[in-house]
């Protein structure tokens, strides 16, 4: 089912995020590949508030969550994903550390 096929159902209020995972040069070494999408793909994905993924950042993060477990930075990841659109960038796993940092800091505070 696409998003225009679920929307068209009665309880469904909203389109759904869509988000196209790239994959497109999966036999060129990462250093050779060029990027995922199209300009057209992307001023497409941009008009439509589609997140582009490329599967190597999708890698990327996977194999940081599997050698270092951290939820914070799991969440930070899906929230880039359901807020992002076009393509996009993942945060790195420091990110994570540090925003959990400054959350621990302002509850100090308060």
């Amino acid at each position: 089912m696409n998003i225009h096929e679920d929307l068209r159902r009665e309880e469904v209020t909203k389109p759904a995020k869509g988000v196209l995972f790239g994959n497109g040069f999966r036999l060129t070494p990462l250093s050779e590949r060029d990027t995922q999408f199209t300009e057209k793909c992307i001023s497409s994905a941009e008009s439509s508030s589609t997140a582009l993924l490329a599967t190597t950042e999708l890698f990327r993060v996977v194999r940081a969550l599997l050698t270092n477990p951290n939820e914070d930075y799991a969440k930070l990841c899906r929230k880039a994903i359901l807020d992002g659109v076009g393509v996009l960038s993942l945060p790195q796993l420091q990110d994570a550390e540090k925003h959990n940092q400054v959350e621990q800091m302002t509850s100090e505070d308060a």
